[in-house]
């Protein structure tokens, strides 16, 4: 879905003029707008393939392919955006 304007990357529709992106998908199971979260390094390249390096997964897509729930040291601590998700883990007993 190029059209020059747009360009698609694994996931995500991102404006080549703003970089802005547009719109985006887990790259597994399609959920659209996932919510946003940052894993750590090792814990990202066991759960994308090759050509979703550059993408989005969704936690469940996530917790699925790891065959186990999320804890809060799968998490990278220093991105604010994980705020939410290390919370929510720590509140549920998963940390």
């Amino acid at each position: 879905m190029e059209d020059g304007s747009i360009e698609k990357r694994p996931g995500v529709w991102v404006s080549t003029e703003t970089g802005k992106i547009l719109r985006s998908e887990c790259c597994s199971c399609k959920i659209p707008e996932p919510p946003g979260f940052m894993l750590r390094d090792i814990i990202w390249a066991a759960v994308s393939r090759p050509n979703e390096r550059d993408g989005i997964l969704c936690i469940p897509c996530v917790e699925r392919r790891l065959k186990r729930r999320l804890g809060v040291d799968d998490f990278k601590n220093e991105v604010a955006l994980n705020a939410y998700w290390l919370r929510e883990i720590k509140v549920r007993g998963r940390g």
